[in-house]
């Protein structure tokens, strides 16, 4: 995996309970983060939306 923010990797491990998912949704580009993914988004933007995923509402 590319290189990124810690707290963002823990932070994605933590909500998606597996490494190796969480890997995958870092490194994917995703339409909520403007087609960037988590590891090329803004940290604020990709901690926010974890939150959301975390907490159940919508992206």
């Amino acid at each position: 995996m590319k290189k990124g923010d810690p707290g963002l990797r823990e932070a994605a491990i933590r909500v998606f309970g597996d490494e190796s998912l969480a890997e995958h949704w870092l490194t994917t580009p995703l339409h909520a983060l403007a087609d960037k993914s988590p590891v090329d988004a803004d940290i604020e933007d990709a901690l926010d939306l974890l939150a959301r995923l975390e907490h159940g509402f919508c992206a």
